[in-house]
C-alpha cells in the first residue's frame, strides 16, 4: 500500500500518526528527502541554471523490511540511524567511503542553500554511523546515484526540509513525499483507507496506491472460473450418468440370450455378474486414461493459455489506466504497490490427479450400479423363461 502526496497538500504529522494507530498495518514508513552539499561538494555553477546543484541526497531510513523500506540495503559496518544515539545520525555508501576517506564517527557539513535566497546558507554536522551497500534488486537508475545517497532518521531529514523551505507558504515539498504500509491483511485494503479518511480527517487530497484491485481483479476471475467449471462438472456427472445407464440397459436387452444360454450350460451367476462387470470396466479404464491424456496434453494447454492470456490483458489495461505523466531519464519506478506474485498459471502444476480418480471411481460406482442391478434382476429368472421371452 502506497500513500502519496499530490499538488494540493502535503501528508502530514497527523496522517502518519494515524497510519501508527491502525489496528490494520503491520509495518510501515515514511519517505522524504533533501539535498545537500557536503564539504566534499563540487560547487560549480551550472550556466544554464544558473546555480550550483547540490549534489548528496539524503533520505528517511526507518525501517530495512523490503516491503515498506525506500531502498533496499546491506548495512555493512556500523548502526542504521535509528539505532544510533547521536544527534545528527547518516549512513553513507562504501563508494562514498572510498571515495573521500571518510570514516564511521567522522563529521560531515550539510549545508543548505535556501532556494528563494541562494545567498542564504545553513549548515547541519552529522555524524556517519554506518556504511551501507545498495542490493542488486535496487533499480538501475538508483544503483548509479548510490555514491550521493546518504540515508537519516526521520528528525533530521525533516528538520533540513524545514530550515531549507522557510519563510515559504506550505506546499507539498514541506511534508512527506509518501508513506508505505504493509497490512496484516490484504483483504482489509479498503478498510484501511476508509480509516484514514475517517474522523472528519480531509484526505481526499491524497492518492491511494496498491497491488488490491489488481488482486481482486484476478482473485474475481478465478472464482468465475471455478463456478463455471464447478457447475459444468455437475453437469457432465449427470449427463455422464445417464448416458452409462442408457447404453447398459441396452446392452442387456441385446445379451439377453447369451446370459440365459450361459445359465443353461451351468455357469455361476456370479461368475456372469463378475463377467459383465469386468467387460464394462476395462472399457471404462482404456476410456479414462484416453481421456486424461487428451485433458492432460490438449485441453489443459489450451484452457491455461486462454487464461494467461485473458489475465494478462486485464492487468495490462489496468496498468494503461492508472499511467500518468511521461517519466524523465533518471525516474526511479516504485514498483512496490505492484502485484508481487505470478498472475499466471504453470499447466504443469494443474494436472489434478486426485480429482482424475475421484472421478474415475464416481464413474465406476454409476457404472457399477447400471450393470449389476438389471443383471442380477435378469439372473433371477430361469434359463427357459430367459430364453423364451421375446423382446
Amino acid at each position: 500500500m502506497l500513500i502519496r502526496e499530490n499538488q494540493k497538500k502535503a501528508i502530514d504529522a497527523e496522517m502518519v500518526k494515524k497510519v501508527k494507530k491502525s489496528k490494520y498495518v503491520k509495518d510501515f514508513s515514511v519517505q522524504a528527502k533533501e539535498s545537500v552539499f557536503t564539504q566534499f561538494s563540487s560547487k560549480e555553477k551550472d550556466p544554464r541554471a544558473g546555480y550550483a546543484a547540490t549534489d548528496t541526497q539524503v533520505s528517511i531510513l526507518d525501517s530495512t523490511n523490503k516491503q515498506v523500506a525506500s531502498s533496499n540495503i546491506d548495512l555493512l559496518d556500523g548502526k542504521l540511524p535509528s539505532d544510533s544515539k547521536v544527534k545528527n545520525p547518516v549512513i553513507v555508501s562504501q563508494a562514498y567511503i572510498d571515495e573521500y576517506k571518510v570514516n564511521i564517527g567522522d563529521t560531515l557539513e550539510l549545508e543548505l542553500q535556501n532556494m528563494d535566497d541562494s545567498q542564504t546558507k545553513k549548515k547541519f554536522k552529522a555524524t556517519i554511523t554506518g556504511v551501507f551497500e545498495l542490493t542488486a534488486d535496487n533499480p538501475d537508475v538508483l544503483k548509479q546515484q548510490e555514491k550521493t545517497l546518504m540515508y537519516a532518521n526521520e528528525k533530521l531529514v525533516n528538520t533540513l526540509k524545514k530550515e531549507n523551505l522557510a519563510g515559504q507558504a506550505p506546499s507539498p515539498f514541506t511534508g512527506y513525499d509518501k508513506i508505505k504500509v504493509e497490512l496484516k491483511d490484504p483483504a482489509d485494503t479498503d478498510k484501511f483507507i476508509a480509516e484514514m479518511k475517517a474522523d472528519g480527517g480531509d484526505y481526499g487530497w491524497l492518492e491511494f496506491k496498491s497491488s488490491y484491485g489488481e488482486f481482486k481483479t484476478i482473485s474475481e476471475m478465478i472464482d468465475k472460473l471455478i463456478s463455471m467449471f464447478t457447475t459444468l462438472k455437475i453437469v457432465i456427472f449427470i449427463v455422464a450418468a445417464l448416458i452409462i445407464s442408457l447404453v447398459m440397459l441396452l446392452s442387456l436387452r441385446e445379451r439377453k440370450r447369451e446370459i440365459g444360454l450361459l445359465l443353461a450350460l451351468g455357469e455361476k451367476k456370479v461368475n456372469i455378474l463378475a463377467q459383465m462387470f469386468l467387460e464394462v470396466a476395462f472399457v471404462l479404464i482404456a476410456t479414462f486414461i484416453i481421456s486424461f491424456g487428451v485433458a492432460s496434453f490438449v485441453t489443459t494447454p489450451l484452457a491455461t493459455n486462454f487464461v494467461n492470456e485473458e489475465m494478462s490483458t486485464t492487468i495490462s489495461e489496468n496498468d494503461s489506466a492508472n499511467t500518468g505523466m511521461p517519466k524523465g531519464p533518471n525516474y526511479v519506478e516504485d514498483t512496490s504497490t505492484k502485484l508481487d506474485a505470478d498472475t499466471g498459471i504453470d499447466e504443469k502444476n494443474k494436472l489434478d490427479i486426485t480429482g482424475a480418480l475421484f472421478v474415475f471411481l464416481i464413474t465406476l460406482v454409476i457404472t457399477a450400479i447400471s450393470t449389476l442391478i438389471p443383471t442380477m434382476r435378469l439372473l433371477k429368472k430361469s434359463p427357459t423363461t430367459i430364453l423364451s421371452t421375446k423382446e
